[in-house]
């Protein structure tokens, strides 16, 4: 679907990035809920993501099987 839980850890995105079918990478934009909501929903390769509590919400919803990839900087604990 369009959401990954993060990981408890979790602090703030450095990158992430999904493969396209020509063998490049696509970076995700952030953008704020408001925006991001108001983006039409459709199924493709992701190119936004917004977070919203404890989840990571992206558009377009990335297909079944989609390997979407996190570098992110984790909290002190």
């Amino acid at each position: 679907g369009d959401t990954v839980v993060l990981p408890e850890d979790y602090l703030n995105m450095k990158y992430i990035y999904t493969p396209k079918s020509d063998g490049t990478s696509q970076m995700l934009e952030y953008k704020d809920v408001a925006t991001f909501l108001a983006i039409p929903s459709s199924v493709g390769v992701p190119q936004y993501y917004t977070r919203i509590r404890g989840e990571l919400k992206m558009k377009p919803y990335p297909k079944v099987g989609t390997v979407v990839t996190m570098i992110f900087l984790p909290c002190c604990r």
